[in-house]
């Protein structure tokens, strides 16, 4: 309220240390104060922060009921995972937000400038600037709290940012997706270190290292910074990296519908674009732009070269020309992510196995 006139009626909200919300209204020098006995009305909305980040298919109350004349039965569900929930900022969080607001002084030219601004809305939890040269802008951008920025995201940045840039550059903002870092070793405890423990302190320490809130948009994943981190553990002798991949993030292509599939990476050897399409009872499969096989919804596309096996399945909801790119990395090397996603472990992609010497 610093910039505010006597007259203004502004207000600012303010958390206390017990993270209760307090409304304070001008004191006559900046705001005007609310007059005696004036009721005050406010309107607001109470969220679940992250723990409204649910997956998906499990949302299928509706509130209040929907009913269409001629219709007996209608369901509800959630076809991708909720995201965008945050709870209050952390000092790490503010450690980087306050910085950025300084450094962009509100205004969008450069591509740390959209990048930052990007970050800086709310809900956004990390953002990326696709430009070569040019009046076209195109940024991408992934939620508080992980999983795929939805529509009312992407239109909340989308119009921060149009009233920041200049008036010749043509913003496009899109959700990025997430990338799983696969990660397979055999680990050598120290001696007469329990196995279970040694095993909990490797995949904890990774999580620590790569999860999401840490992580960022095309994040590279190193051999080199994986092998150390796990090496320099206390409980660790020595290991042997068997396999680190990225399983791909499926990204839909002129619509927002999620690829419903299983994959499995296999043994890339070569970096590859692949592209999914919708045609008659199944997909189409491109690799590298050339046509390699049809597949029927629920069967296996299993690839000669070795990069993937995946299945595509039908969600009833696809229709004909649909389209979805993701790509394939070299395992066991440097990888040099640019689909902009965010590569992140998971417990359930760490394979390490652990032997004891006793």
């Amino acid at each position: 309220m610093g910039r505010a006139l006597a007259t203004d009626k502004v207000f600012v909200v303010e958390i206390s240390t017990a993270k209760i919300p307090f409304i304070k209204f001008g004191d006559g020098l900046n705001g005007a104060i609310p007059a005696d006995s004036l009721p005050v009305l406010a309107t607001y909305y109470v969220t679940n922060g992250s723990d409204g980040n649910v997956a998906a298919d499990t949302i299928t109350s509706q509130s209040p009921q929907i009913a269409i004349t001629g219709v007996s039965q209608i369901t509800a569900t959630n076809l991708v995972a909720a995201s965008g929930g945050s709870p209050v900022e952390n000092l790490n969080q503010l450690r980087n937000s306050i910085p950025l607001s300084i450094r962009t002084l509100d205004r969008a030219v450069t591509r740390e400038d959209y990048r930052d601004l990007a970050e800086l809305s709310p809900g956004v939890a990390h953002a990326a600037v696709s430009h070569t040269c040019g009046k076209n802008v195109d940024l991408y951008i992934a939620p508080m709290g992980g999983g795929i920025a939805q529509q009312p995201l992407l239109d909340s940045v989308t119009d921060n940012l149009n009233k920041k840039k200049t008036l010749t550059t043509q913003l496009a903002v899109y959700p990025a997706g997430v990338s799983d870092v696969l990660v397979e070793a055999t680990v050598t405890a120290k001696f007469r270190k329990n196995k279970a423990i040694t095993l909990t302190q490797i995949q904890d320490a990774l999580i620590a290292e790569y999860n999401y809130d840490k992580s960022y948009i095309n994040r590279p994943i190193r051999v080199s910074d994986v092998i150390a981190l796990i090496d320099n553990l206390s409980y660790v002798d020595y290991l042997k990296l068997d396999k680190l991949a990225l399983i791909p993030y499926a990204r839909p292509t002129g619509h927002t519908k999620p690829l419903l599939w299983n994959k499995t990476v296999r043994n890339p050897l070569t970096k590859d674009h692949w592209t999914i399409q919708v045609e008659n009872s199944g997909i189409r499969v491109l690799r590298n732009g050339i046509f390699v096989e049809h597949v029927g919804y629920g069967n296996q596309y299993y690839d000669p070269f070795g990069d993937i096996n995946f299945t595509v399945y039908n969600s009833g909801n696809y229709v004909q020309g649909d389209e979805w790119r993701f790509t394939t990395y070299p395992k066991n090397e440097d990888i040099e992510v640019d689909d902009n996603t965010v590569p992140v472990m998971d417990y359930a992609d760490l394979n390490i196995t652990v032997i004891e010497q006793v």
